[in-house]
């Protein structure tokens, strides 16, 4: 039997290399599969690799309709083939959507199944990756991600794998801890990163502060403008998060991350700015823990690249869908869980510690009474819904913006001003991955 002469004219207008192989000669791990189902009225191709068949039970979760196989009447007329058992796994040939399992995309040389039983179809990681380009979504179709939450939190637990503190990071962190350190220690221990002294006078020179005249040196920036304090832990939080270095583009790309932890920084500063003065948290801890929130990001995509690139390429094919719902799917393993291993094993200050572990959840309460984390899940909160509709009022639990100590009218206002000056955010996240 020959490969189906559709799929070889395909093929042979393609740049990459495809070779038809027999059936012994395409290894079982390596083999990629397909399957026609439908989800309400519509048709979807499942791309999966041979030994992890698609979980419809958990895509029918996911896409919120009942999805089932197609029968065999329904792939002669929709695929327009007669083989039920071999559909290639190649949906610009049936002009059809798809979803393709993380794990195929990691096979080196995957062997696709050619429309022809018995018959399989070799080609490249890279090769297959452009012939899939842009008719197909990732999401994790198969059960199972225990071995890769293993695998993670191993190397997490191994204390000597993971990055060290940098060093102009702990420098600050030494100030930090010195009440009697002077501002004219940390301006010397700053200009030791030339890009993270420019950085901070960049920022004083933001909209934020409204600088009659232009700031061009630290020692102003510092005493003047930002406050010893706020620089303090601005440069702490920059240091740590510049030392865990991930690609730059996508949702949970590098410059996606400075936007979001700048935009929440400024939205919990200035909440706590608007709070009573006897029970006002430290501002300068806020902004850090607004910085800092999500670094269980920046560590997964140090550690592990090439889980990152999926997880990035999944949360860009579903924004919709709840970021630690597709960490669990495709990792087994949160940012929550790697942001709280690696405060702790820095030594952190347990306030960071608490954001890192609790900035999702909207009930919890520290049997401390620290409310950075919940100040933090409000502005994450507030930013995301600001983002959708720019023109509703922010929805927030009355119990939990009381308990942080703010209203909702002052939550809108401060949120409002951030956004109104996102431009300079982005330009500022812009430059801090240059």
């Amino acid at each position: 039997m020959k490969i189906p002469e559709k799929i070889r004219t395909l093929l042979g207008q393609q740049d990459g290399l495809y070779r038809g192989v027999i059936e012994s000669d395409a290894p079982e791990s390596g083999r990629v599969v397909s399957q026609l189902v439908k989800c309400g009225n519509g048709f979807l191709l499942l791309i999966t690799t041979l030994d992890a068949r698609a979980n419809l039970d958990k895509l029918s979760r996911m896409l919120k309709c009942q999805v089932v196989d197609a029968s065999l009447a329904e792939v002669i007329h929709r695929l327009d083939q007669d083989d039920f058992e071999s559909i290639a796994p190649i949906p610009t040939l049936y002009n059809i959507k798809a979803i393709i399992d993380p794990a195929v995309l990691k096979l080196d040389e995957p062997y696709l199944a050619s429309g022809a039983k018995g018959l399989w179809i070799k080609s490249t990681k890279q090769d297959y990756i452009k012939l899939l380009r842009g008719h197909v979504k990732v999401a994790a179709l198969s059960s199972g991600t225990e071995p890769l939450r293993k695998q993670i939190l191993e190397q997490i637990e191994d204390l000597d794998k993971l990055p060290p503190m940098p060093g102009l990071a702990a420098q600050i962190l030494r100030i930090k801890n010195n009440p009697y350190a002077t501002s004219a220690e940390l301006v010397s221990v700053v200009e030791q990163d030339p890009s993270l002294a420019a950085q901070l006078i960049r920022y004083a020179n933001s909209a934020f502060y409204g600088v009659r005249t232009e700031v061009v040196d630290l020692e102003r920036a510092v005493v003047q403008v930002l406050g010893f304090d706020f620089v303090l832990d601005l440069a702490f939080g920059l240091a740590l998060g510049q030392s865990l270095q991930i690609e730059r583009k996508g949702p949970l790309g590098l410059q996606a991350y400075w936007r979001h932890a700048l935009a929440t920084a400024s939205v919990v500063q200035g909440l706590i700015d608007t709070m009573e003065y006897s029970s006002r948290p430290s501002s300068s801890m806020g902004y850090l823990s607004g910085l800092l929130h999500n670094i269980g990001l920046l560590l997964l995509g140090h550690l592990f690249p090439e889980q990152y690139e999926l997880l990035n390429q999944t949360v860009s094919d579903n924004p919709d869908r709840n970021l630690l719902e597709i960490e669990q799917e495709l990792l087994g393993v949160t940012h929550i869980e790697l942001g709280e291993k690696l405060m702790k094993a820095w030594e952190m200050p347990s306030e960071i510690i608490d954001v890192a572990a609790h900035h999702h959840e909207q009930n919890y309460r520290s049997e401390s009474g620290i409310r950075f984390a919940n100040l933090v899940y409000v502005a994450d909160q507030a930013l995301h819904q600001y983002e959708l509709n720019s023109q509703m009022a922010i929805d927030m639990p009355e119990a939990l913006l009381e308990y942080v100590g703010i209203s909702s009218d002052n939550l809108q206002a401060i949120v409002h001003d951030v956004m109104y000056d996102k431009d300079s955010i982005h330009e500022m996240a812009r430059k801090m991955v240059a």
